[in-house]
């Protein structure tokens, strides 16, 4: 072979890399490299190139080849394997070639394989903020061990910084024992939690990359053996003060002690043990090893869950001793919830401390984080430790403890309270457990069902949600279920309904009278009794039954729990107290209420056919005016402009009156968004109430509240209702409210407030509408490049704006072939709005004042994308990775990267939206006025500017009947093919996502409505 001998002296990275591309075509390929991999190469060399000493090593790893990727075609092209395997050759030859001079290029080791774990300063120059890196780079070298000799790849250890920055040595807490300072939480605290794992995620290349399991497992390991799991960041959190980040603590601060953990298990074994090989790993049961703290409460929490794990094997209820990463697990998250309030019972003279370790072990939360400490993170705890421990924690009385009613009038509990030196191990309950139910489940084997048995405590309002329930699970038992349900369903049940119900108390002035709420029955109907019922139903991975929360819920509307205006209600309630009078009259609910109500005159004393009543199919109804809201100004208000919208609606958009369940669903989520915030608007001297129906009908959260309320929870709410709605919204000037400059200088309105007795109906909005002929329409770019307004008129919206716009033109031709989509433009608008230019800060360095964090910062961080993405196209469409590559990259180039945000954060303070900042405030890659303006294609248009006022006909759209409006049920051909619709996203978006191609009217007629706000 005829090699052709590189002379590498006086050039740069880049044209040693194009002099070895040359090598590679003459000797390797016989042929030229395409320009698309020769540009991909030189694009990606400057990122990878710092952790290699020579261009022949960095082409002999695959680093460079990896990186060049992205920049090859499209985000799923691969870079093609016949260049990358030319170019390792040539640098494989190089390297043994009697021609390669050391002098000229730097030594090159043996190993062809890729180095890493680079020691690049990522942070800042703060005394924490080196030590930070100083320890994290001591644990990656370290790591080494667990990773079969492979170095950590430098990305990963780039992000574990800035997690580990976001994270560690934050608070000081004074230790009186030892008379020190500790600040913690440190690095190898940190090591051990997901926190740091999650944020090193979200900078560790690509938004879908995963953090690698193996480097988390590594860390964790060396974490334990530093002694992370020790500190009791939870205990000192209560007391800590804010720790600076030039304290003294990080000039003397040694690396984290190795052999930490060895010393403390094998006292008086010589250090260097610790470096001998590890034995075969063995599963060990049953440890009763110190793995919590000294205070007098960690050593009460620990003694008692040996108890417990001793009595579970004693028992029967295992076969075999706990695993010890099991105990170690639970030992942990039991320290973060038992026992860490007190309160004062006056009726037994005594103090409570409680949560108690028995009734943690009840409740789900104590598993769920028990979990994240077993083992590796796709790990589950054991179900068969949950279900034991449970049945113990029962048995031992934690059912009875009345956490929710004691936490209201409780304080925090001290560590060193005297109550943990002569706590008692617990005893058994002196709850009565039926021996009848006990034998069914010894002779039966299976699950026990129907039961009344006693869950919750003594006080009168107990005991009346225990009867309701029991009413409740009786009736469903007898009418609707084929079986009686689950003991296990109905515990959980009770348990969750004395979370919610009868905790508030009205006065209702119009009957003269107080009402308790919520009602049993109106607990029944809300989602969130389930939720609770489902964290104490069997195991964590288990749901509660579908079939238990449709018949609960139909009973609960049977019985009215429907007609509880809640929402209203809690403005003007206070706290119901467990002894009230009411709970003694307290009758058991009215099974006829609701058949009452809509059949008058039907007497009291109608008893429930046997059997199912025959079912008479209802003809369907539309287009309700029926009152469905409460009796306060601000209700008659809301169902009043409603109505008048509804009416439009069918006159101008739609082919048919909507459905009344519709309606029905609309009313209930408007009454929870509408009219709550009032504020006074100086510059037209008057109060302002918001956000308005019509606003509300614009954003998609109304719609999302409203299809809970419509027919089953699995139909959508229709999407020409909303598409109609939003129309409308618009016309009567929605879309011009301010709301969210306004939240933050507004106040709660009252619902019987004045303005709402005085309130007309709203009018057609008299925003300027443009319109264009259909040279421009031709003239259009497939919705790209937009440099159209979208954010308000102050003067920090307006330096946002132009920041992006000038972002979105840099990167087309640089980093983008096509221009970015509208749709993108506008997310990542309203994202930076959220974000950007928020906090001020003062330099006193350099006496200046910093507003931040900037748009470049923005475009480097994840948040921004989230939000964008929120407002790109329909729900399931994910914000091109394309796009936020191409802008992290301009952030970088911008200096977005220079920012410490985190620091500047803990003394910063409000911005204002005009703030002198923003008037003179320079634009990254601004483009000159002449360049900007330039348009892309010459073809005359015309503009029609039209002030809209009054109702327009000309427009009048139909919808196709039938669509998404139709009525789906769970069975039947027609409802299979429904079935498969997608899920349209009922976020808020610009109305003008899909633009009418419909032909335009000749210039004499009124020209078409664009649907736009731009």
């Amino acid at each position: 072979r005829t090699t052709t001998i590189v002379n590498f002296v006086g050039l740069n990275m880049e044209d040693q890399l194009k002099a070895l591309i040359k090598r590679a075509e003459e000797e390797e390929l016989g042929a030229e490299f395409s320009d698309e991999a020769a540009g991909a190469l030189v694009k990606a060399l400057p990122i990878v190139a710092g952790g290699f000493p020579s261009i022949v090593e960095c082409l002999m790893s695959g680093d460079l080849y990896e990186e060049a990727e992205k920049y090859y075609y499209d985000e799923g092209d691969e870079f093609p394997l016949k260049y990358s395997s030319a170019l390792k050759s040539i640098a494989i030859t190089m390297h043994d070639e009697t021609e390669f001079d050391p002098n000229e290029v730097a030594d090159v080791e043996e190993s062809t394989e890729p180095p890493r774990g680079s020691i690049a300063v990522i942070l800042g120059d703060t005394p924490r903020q080196k030590v930070i890196e100083k320890e994290i780079d001591f644990f990656c070298k370290k790591a080494v061990e667990h990773l079969d000799g492979l170095e950590m790849r430098s990305e990963a250890i780039k992000a574990l910084k800035i997690g580990a920055n976001r994270i560690c040595y934050k608070k000081k807490f004074y230790d009186a024992e030892k008379d020190k300072f500790v600040v913690f939480p440190s690095v190898t605290r940190a090591l051990l939690e997901h926190e740091i794992y999650d944020i090193a995620q979200k900078k560790y290349y690509g938004l879908k990359d995963e953090f690698p399991l193996k480097y988390i497992s590594a860390l964790r390991s060396l974490a334990v053996e530093a002694g992370g799991a020790e500190e009791d960041t939870d205990e000192m959190e209560g007391m800590a003060a804010d720790c600076e980040s030039t304290d003294g603590f990080f000039e003397n601060k040694r690396l984290p002690d190795m052999a930490y953990t060895a010393r403390l298990e094998f006292m008086g074994t010589p250090d260097e043990l610790f470096e001998k090989e590890a034995e075969p790993e063995v599963v060990t049961r049953g440890s009763t090893a110190k793995v919590l703290g000294d205070s007098p409460r960690q050593k009460c929490i620990e003694r008692e869950l040996n108890f417990f794990i001793k009595k579970a094997v004693d028992d029967g209820h295992l076969e075999e001793g706990m695993r010890d990463e099991a105990i170690k697990a639970l030992k942990i998250a039991a320290g973060k919830f038992a026992y860490k309030r007190k309160m004062y019972d006056p009726a037994a003279d005594v103090m409570r401390i409680f949560p108690s370790v028995a009734n943690c072990l009840i409740d789900g939360s104590v598993y769920e984080e028990a979990e994240k400490h077993y083992y590796d993170k796709e790990d589950d705890y054991p179900l068969k430790y949950i279900s034991a421990l449970r049945s113990l924690g029962v048995e031992l009385g934690g059912a009875e403890e009345e956490v929710e009613e004691w936490d209201a009038v409780a304080m925090d509990c001290e560590s060193v309270d005297g109550f943990f030196d002569t706590k008692p191990l617990p005893q058994a309950s002196e709850f009565e457990f039926s021996e009848h139910n006990m034998m069914d489940v010894e002779e039966e084997g299976g699950p026990t069902r129907g039961s009344t048995e006693k869950i919750l405590g003594d006080t009168p309002r107990q005991k009346i949600i225990e009867r309701d329930i029991d009413f409740f699970v009786k009736k469903a038992g007898e009418d609707h279920l084929e079986e009686p349900m689950r003991d296990e369903a109905i515990k959980s049940l009770k348990t969750a309904v004395n979370q919610f119900a009868y905790k508030k108390k009205y006065y209702d002035a119009e009957n003269d009278k107080f009402i308790i709420f919520p009602s049993v029955e109106a607990c029944l109907i809300d989602q969130a009794t389930y939720d609770a019922a489902e964290k104490k139903y069997y195991g964590l991975r288990d749901e509660y039954p579908l079939k238990y929360i449709s018949v609960l819920r139909s009973l609960g509307v049977e019985t009215g729990g429907a007609e509880e205006d809640t929402t209203d209600m809690a403005d003007n309630a206070l706290d119901c107290e467990s002894t009230d009078g009411f709970f003694e009259n307290k009758r058991l609910p009215d099974m006829y209420r609701t058949a009452r109500l809509e059949f008058m005159g039907m007497p009291d004393e109608l008893e429930y056919q046997e059997g199912p009543a025959p079912e008479v199919e209802k003809p369907e109804t539309r287009g309700t005016t029926e009152k469905m809201l409460g009796d306060t100004p601000r209700q008659k208000c809301i169902e009043r402009e409603l109505d008048m919208i509804i009416k439009m609606a069918a006159e101008d958009h739609l082919d048919d009156a909507m459905r009344d369940e519709a309606i029905k669903g609309l009313k209930i989520a408007a009454n929870q968004f509408a009219y709550k915030r009032k504020m006074y608007d100086a510059a037209a001297d008057v109060i302002r109430v918001f956000p308005s129906v019509a606003n509300c009908l614009i954003d998609g959260a109304i719609y999302e509240e409203a299809e809970k309320h419509y027919y089953d929870e699995d139909d959508e709410y229709p999407l020409k209702y909303i598409s109609a709605l939003r129309s409308i919204g618009i016309e009567l000037g929605g879309a011009e409210e301010e709301v969210e400059e306004w939240d933050p200088v507004a106040m709660d309105c009252e619902s019987v407030d004045g303005f709402f007795d005085k309130k007309p109906l709203p009018q057609q909005s008299e925003f300027e509408w443009e319109y264009e002929d259909e040279d421009e329409e031709e003239e259009e770019d497939d919705g790209r490049g937009s440099t159209a307004q979208i954010l308000g008129d102050t003067p920090r919206q307006k330096l946002i704006e132009a920041e992006v716009n000038s972002f979105v033109r840099k990167s087309h031709g640089e980093h983008l072939e096509d221009e970015m989509r509208n749709e993108a433009i506008k997310g990542l608008k309203i994202g930076a709005n959220k974000i950007a230019y928020k906090k001020k800060f003062y330099d006193a360095e350099k006496d200046i004042f910093i507003v931040f964090p900037s748009v470049a910062w923005c475009m480097i961080d994840n948040d921004i994308y989230e939000v964008a993405e929120e407002h790109y196209y329909q729900k399931e469409d994910e914000f091109p990775l394309k796009y936020t590559s191409a802008m992290r990259s301009l952030g970088i180039e911008a200096g977005g990267a220079d920012e410490d945000v985190d620091h500047m954060m803990e003394m910063a303070m409000d911005c204002e939206s005009t703030d002198g900042f923003f008037a003179t405030k320079a634009i990254p890659f601004a483009v000159p006025e002449e360049v900007a303006k330039k348009p892309k294609k010459k073809k005359k248009k015309k503009k029609v500017v039209v002030k809209k006022k009054g109702k327009k006909t000309g427009d009048k759209k139909k919808t196709k009947k039938g669509g998404d409006d139709e009525k789906k049920s769970k069975k039947g051909g027609d409802d299979a093919a429904a079935k498969k619709k997608k899920k349209t996203s009922n976020r808020s978006k610009s109305p003008n996502t899909k633009r009418s191609k419909s032909p335009k009217p000749p210039k004499s007629t009124k020209p078409k409505k664009r649907h736009s706000t731009d």
